[in-house]
This record gives structure tokens, sequence and C-alpha cells, in this order.
């Protein structure tokens, strides 16, 4: 039987974010984000007529984004209650029917978005990995590089979810408003402690896979031109290294929005929300190149080829047309696919052998 006699102490600044805004931002972005994910993923089918594994961890990212909206569906009004009444606001709702039940409710909710939370945002850091790794797979000192963040990058995930203060989201609240909100007490050091550790691994990890393309586009015999094209196309990586820096900034930087060093939950949470949006959105924005430059790179190797097997090619016969040129292509009769580091999009160049035909 629920207890009406919680105890209640101003342990927690008044929510900063509108029930409305939040869960505005927590739909309207993740519906931003689905958009992207299928135009990446339509894009990627139309132009290589497959998708790659980078494309699974953008999926399984969206995923869990999807998920974190359903979460905060089911759990916004537990949270928005429980820090009216521990912020003093609106005390009299801890003695409301069903107050402890649905503050427990989004105690635990919330420890399932953090898992969420870093493991989609690690799978975008891996897909980005996944992505690069294919830049250099000849070149042994970026795979060396390559290997070591990608190590660093687990392993740091590892740490983001072994760090969660789950005693603080899974007891009842009887224990964790004993607990966890004593100002005094190690729980709310170790809570600010994690958060800038995991803050700092966020921004170390996503500067260093940014550093690997960088690192091999100064090597590329290519204009300069396209060098800084390329160089402001990988970085854009720095746009949630960005976010990171300013969602700890924001979440710590004022005394309107936070209290004895505990951050306000719902602009905690909501600059959480955004940060997984716009890292989503950014790994989906690298494809839409392909719109631009995929389909003039296929015609011209369809042309190419056309030309060669209208010629003859080890008995394959005469095959002028555009279709017979793409079916092709398709089977892989002459070719080889690979990346162009030119137009960052995979191609079909002739192999060695047609060439000297």
């Amino acid at each position: 039987m629920e207890t009406n006699s919680t105890p209640v102490r101003v342990v927690s600044p008044p929510p900063f974010v509108s029930r409305e805004l939040f869960m505005s931002f927590s739909w309207g972005g993740t519906a931003m984000c689905t958009v992207a994910v299928i135009c990446r993923l339509i894009v990627r089918w139309s132009s290589w007529r497959k998708l790659m594994i980078d494309d699974v961890f953008v999926v399984i990212a969206w995923f869990l984004l999807l998920g974190s909206a359903i979460i905060w569906q089911l759990c916004h009004d537990g949270m928005f209650r429980l820090i009216l009444v521990s912020s003093g606001v609106e005390p009299e709702l801890a003695r409301a029917p069903g107050f402890v039940a649905s503050a427990e409710y989004f105690l635990r909710g919330s420890a399932v978005f953090l898992i969420f939370l870093y493991t989609g945002l690690w799978s975008i850091k891996i897909s980005f990995l996944l992505f690069f790794r294919q830049l250099g797979l000849r070149i042994r000192y970026y795979q060396i590089f390559w290997w070591a963040i990608t190590a660093l990058t687990i392993a740091t995930w590892t740490v983001c979810i072994g760090t969660i203060q789950f005693e603080c989201l899974l007891k009842s609240l009887v224990e964790i408003t004993g607990h966890c909100n004593d100002p005094g007490g190690t729980a709310i050091h170790w809570q600010k402690a994690t958060f800038a550790t995991n803050c700092t691994f966020d921004v170390v990890t996503d500067a260093l896979i940014t550093m690997l393309p960088i690192s091999l586009i100064w090597n590329v015999k290519i204009n300069l031109r396209k060098k800084f094209i390329l160089a402001g196309l990988f970085s854009l990586v720095v746009v949630t290294v960005t976010i990171a820096i300013v969602r700890i900034a924001m979440v710590y930087g004022g005394s309107h929005i936070s209290t004895r060093d505990q951050p306000e939950v719902t602009w905690l949470y909501f600059w959480s929300m955004i940060e997984f949006c716009v890292a989503l959105f950014v790994v989906c924005i690298g494809s839409f190149r392909t719109l631009f430059s995929a389909d003039t790179k296929r015609k011209a190797n369809i042309g190419q080829v056309g030309r060669i097997v209208h010629q003859g090619i080890d008995g394959i016969g005469q095959i002028t047309t555009v279709t017979g040129a793409r079916l092709l292509l398709r089977r892989g009769a002459i070719v080889d696919e690979s990346y162009d580091l030119d137009t960052l999009e995979p191609f079909t160049p002739l192999s060695s052998e047609t060439s000297c035909i």
C-alpha cells in the first residue's frame, strides 16, 4: 500500500523545461531523425544497391532514439511530479494517489534511457569508424590508428554504462530520497564527476574519430580545394563535439538550473535528447552527398563499360545498351567495388585486367 508520508525536502531546482517543450522536442527530434535515416538508407541503396555495416549501427541508434522518446512518453508525468515536489513548488503532490509509483516508474525509466543514450551515441561513433576504415584499408599506420581508436571507443562505452548510478534509480523512492539526495553525501558528487567524465569521453572519442580521415586526406594527391571540402565533410563530427560541450556547460552553467551541484533533471535530459538527435542527424548528412555525385559517377562507369563491351571482351558479346551495361555492372563481370576518395562514394571502376585490353 502506498504511503502518504513521503518526506519532502527541497533538493532540486524547479523544472526549467516545460512539459510541452520537453515532449514536443522528444517526438519532433525523433521524427526529424526518422526522415534523415530513411533518406540515408534510400540514398545508399539507390547508389550502391546494398546497405553497409555502418548503416546497421545507424539503424540501431535510431531504434534506441525511438525507444527513448517512448520512455519519456510513458515516464514524463512522474518526472515532472517528482521535480515539483522535490523543488518545493507543489509539495502537496506528494500526498496525491499514485505519486510514489509514478516517481519510481520515472526513475526506472531514467536508468533505461541512460543505457539507450550512451549505447545510441556510441553506435553512431562505431558507424563513423566503420565508414572511415574503408578509406585506408591498405595503409598500415592508418589501420593501427583505427584499431586503437575503436578499442578506446568501446572501452569508454563500457565505462559510461558501468558508472550509471543504478542504486539511485532502481531502489524504492524512500531509499533514494534518503541516500541519493543528501547534499553532503557521495552520491551527488559521484553524479557530477561521472557526468563530466562521460562527457569528456564523448568529446575525446569524437575528436579522435575526426582525425582519422583528415590525417589521410593531406597525404592524398587531390587538389587543395577538394581537400578542404572533404575535411569539412568529415568534420561534421565536430558538431556533436560542440553539442556535448554545450550540454555540460548548460547543465551545470548557472544557479537557476542547478542546486548544490545537482543539475535540474528536465534540463539535463532535454540536452541529452538534443545531443542524441543531433548526432544521429549528422551521421546521416554525409550520405546525402550521393544525391549529387553518385548518379553522375555511375553513369560515367556505365558509359565506359558500354564502350568496352561494344568492342567485345572475352567472348561476352556486344552489349551496347545502357540496360545491358547496368546488368553487366550488377553481375560484377568486369568490375570491382571500392571507395572513390575523390567523391567519397563507392563506385565501380574497371579492373586492371580490363583496362589493359
